[in-house]
């Protein structure tokens, strides 16, 4: 079955602006990973384009899988292992890749998933509605710059968002990629505080809104 970038072309969507925040630890120890039966099953991208399956994994994670509709796609993902857990009331999801594949293609627009770093997400479940939201990469880099001591990190070489040159008169922007380096306590701390900032999740803006797609309507629906 062809895997189409339906998560990661999301991604890639934010990054192309700015690399997402990637953290060497895990968001939870083993206790305090959370399964929601009612993430399980099929959704629907809003606009039709893929479909992303949620599946049981390990140690009450997920196995989440992206499939395109239509057409091949070009880019193939890996299968994501998923963990959520409850901090303050929001559900967060650790997302990380196990498997890479053997030739890795520079250019690839799911090459953030292609290392072995985990992504946090904000997951808003309402009935037959899910809301992915990512940790906002700009918000991260202003925040740990004015509190530096607030969650051990680095803030890599600022890189330019745009091509310098096509207005000159245009200020140009940066990005500061982050990565986190904290143990998942002291994450979960860093992330508690930050969450009561609606900026720090973009919750207005969402990633993702998937739609719960029935089964009857699941066959043929996707590329096999």
């Amino acid at each position: 079955m062809k895997h189409g970038g339906v998560l990661a072309w999301a991604l890639l969507f934010v990054s192309a602006c700015a690399p997402p925040v990637q953290s060497v630890y895990p968001l939870y120890h083993g206790e305090d990973a959370v399964f929601l039966p009612g993430l399980l099953g099929s959704w629907i991208t809003e606009d039709g384009s893929g479909i992303i399956e949620w599946l049981p994994g390990k140690n009450k994670g997920y196995i989440v899988r992206g499939h395109g509709i239509g057409e091949e796609q070009a880019d193939a993902v890996p299968d994501l292992s998923v963990h959520v857990l409850r901090l303050d009331g929001h559900y967060l999801a650790d997302v990380y890749t196990e498997q890479f594949p053997e030739v890795i293609d520079s250019d690839s627009s799911t090459k953030p998933f292609w290392t072995p770093t985990h992504l946090f997400f904000l997951l808003a479940l309402d009935g037959s509605e899910l809301r992915i939201s990512m940790l906002s990469p700009g918000f991260a880099a202003s925040y740990l710059q004015e509190h530096p001591c607030a969650v051990r990190h680095i803030l890599r070489e600022p890189r330019l968002r745009f091509s310098h040159g096509k207005d000159p008169s245009e200020k140009p922007e940066y990005d500061i990629p982050v990565l986190l380096t904290d143990t998942p306590k002291h994450l979960q701390r860093f992330i508690k505080r930050i969450a009561r900032n609606p900026r720090a999740f973009e919750v207005d803006n969402p990633l993702l809104v998937l739609k719960r797609l029935p089964e009857s309507e699941r066959s043929g629906r996707y590329v096999e």
